[in-house]
């Protein structure tokens, strides 16, 4: 997927997508938690 495809995705312009890939240069991506544990992390990044 190219960054047009990816902007036109998030609803975004293609400009920020581009900033954000700039700024990650190189650098792996983090892992994401396992399916199960997105209810308790979504509760705690809201407060609850």
């Amino acid at each position: 997927m190219d960054l047009a495809d990816t902007a036109a995705r998030l609803g975004v312009p293609v400009e920020d997508v581009e900033r954000v890939h700039r700024l990650a240069g190189d650098r792996p991506s983090a892992p994401l938690p396992a399916r199960a544990d997105a209810p308790a992390i979504l509760g705690r990044m809201r407060g609850r």
